[in-house]
């Protein structure tokens, strides 16, 4: 078991540990295998490339879950002008850590507040 708390406060940089590193290395933590991936550049479209092959990449396994266990996935997911713009955490008892680029760092917060911090019209799905 490991101290979610840990991570609060560690510093976001887009290639040294953005939300999807953050989501990888907290699930290895605990010993849950997830693939690493890594956009090629912080453009929008190229993280929504990057996410979309997260999530529809046969490899990962993801099963989208209505009950949620701590260390499944958070996905944000907020449609704009046909892009789909991503976020992703971990969930823990209700809150969420995520490496929240505004922010420049992890943050720990109640599910609630991620969502209204992120804007409207937020669309999420969790995933195993």
């Amino acid at each position: 078991m490991i101290d979610i708390n840990s991570y609060t406060g560690k510093r976001y940089g887009f290639m040294s540990y953005n939300c999807w590193q953050h989501v990888v290395a907290v699930r290895h933590a605990v010993g849950i295998k997830t693939k690493m991936y890594v956009a090629k550049t912080d453009t929008v479209g190229e993280i929504s490339l990057t996410f979309d092959i997260i999530l529809h990449e046969n490899k990962n396994n993801f099963i989208s879950m209505t009950e949620l266990k701590n260390y499944d996935i958070v996905i944000f997911k907020r449609p704009v002008a046909g892009i789909n713009y991503y976020h992703a955490g971990v969930w823990f008892n209700g809150w969420v850590s995520h490496s929240c680029s505004v922010a420049r760092q992890v943050v720990f917060e109640p599910l609630r507040e991620a969502v209204k911090n992120r804007r409207s019209k937020i669309k999420m799905e969790f995933l195993r």
